[in-house]
C-alpha cells in the first residue's frame, strides 16, 4: 500500500530532532564516515549541485565545508528548521523536487538516501530530470536492495519476496545510537531491476554502480560487522 506525501513528510518532521542529535553527537556513524565521504568523492569541485532530500542538511553542510557550491531542498518544514539553525552557513530551501524552481539547472543532482522513501519513482525521478543540464549528473545512494533486508531482518517478515515492491513501517535507528526512537519511517523495498526499470523509463542510464565496504578503522567503530555492503551508489546521466 501506498502512503501519502503529507504522512511520509510528517514522519519527518517528527524524527528531524532525533537525526539532528544523532549526526551531531557522531552516533549515525554510516551518514558522516562513509554516505558523504564517498558522495563527495563522486562529485566535481566545478559542479553546482542541488542536494534533493537533504534532511536536517548535514550533508548540503559538508558538501559546502568541501569548497562545492551547493544547495540543499527538502519538504520537511522542520528538518530546514534544523539545518537553517544548525548549519547557518549552507543555503536550504523549504520544497520538494517536483515544486522547485530554480534560477538555473545544475551539474549534478544528489539523492542520498532518498528513493526508499518516494513512492511514484517515475513521477520523482522525472522531476529531478528537470533540474540538471543535458550533461549532468544524479549520484544516488540507498539501502542495498539485496543485503539490507538481511542486516534488518525483513527476509523473515511475512509476505517479504526480493522480487516484489514491499512497503515497510520502520523504526528509525542507527547501529551506534543508545536512545533509539520508536518513530517510524518509510523503507520502500524495491529490486534492483525495478530501480533499472524507472530509470530507464524516466530517460536516464546508468554510468556505474558502487557496494563499498567501510575501511578496517571504520568498521572497527561498529557495533556489529559488516559481512556485505549496507549500502549502494549508483550514478546516472542523462540518455543521449
Amino acid at each position: 500500500m501506498t502512503r501519502s506525501f503529507a504522512n511520509i513528510i510528517g514522519d519527518w518532521d517528527i524524527l528531524a530532532d532525533v537525526r539532528i542529535r544523532q549526526i551531531k553527537s557522531g552516533k549515525d556513524l554510516s551518514y558522516s564516515h562513509f554516505l558523504i565521504p564517498n558522495i563527495i568523492s563522486l562529485v566535481s569541485y566545478s559542479d553546482r549541485i542541488i542536494d534533493i532530500g537533504c534532511g536536517v542538511g548535514a550533508g548540503t553542510a559538508s558538501l559546502s565545508k568541501s569548497g562545492l557550491d551547493v544547495i540543499g531542498i527538502d519538504p520537511s518544514e522542520k528538518s530546514i528548521e534544523l539545518a537553517r539553525k544548525n548549519f547557518p552557513n549552507s543555503t536550504y530551501m523549504l520544497s520538494s523536487a517536483e515544486n522547485y524552481i530554480p534560477n538555473h539547472k545544475f551539474d549534478a543532482a544528489i539523492l542520498n538516501m532518498v528513493l526508499t522513501n518516494i513512492c511514484d519513482l517515475e513521477e520523482f525521478l522525472s522531476s529531478v530530470k528537470q533540474l540538471i543540464i543535458q550533461s549532468g549528473r544524479v549520484i544516488i545512494s540507498i539501502c542495498h536492495p539485496v543485503f539490507w533486508p538481511v542486516y534488518k531482518n525483513l527476509t523473515v517478515v511475512n509476505g517479504y519476496n526480493y522480487s516484489e515492491v514491499k512497503y515497510f513501517d520502520l523504526p528509525f535507528t542507527v547501529t551506534n545510537d543508545l536512545e533509539p526512537t520508536t518513530q517510524t519511517s518509510l523503507y520502500i523495498h524495491r529490486p534492483i531491476e525495478e530501480y533499472v526499470r524507472c530509470f530507464k523509463a524516466t530517460g536516464f542510464e546508468i554510468d556505474f554502480i558502487s557496494e563499498p565496504m567501510p575501511d578496517r578503522e571504520l568498521e572497527k567503530k561498529y557495533v556489529t560487522t559488516w559481512k556485505f555492503p549496507r549500502f549502494m551508489f549508483i550514478q546516472l546521466s542523462l540518455s543521449t
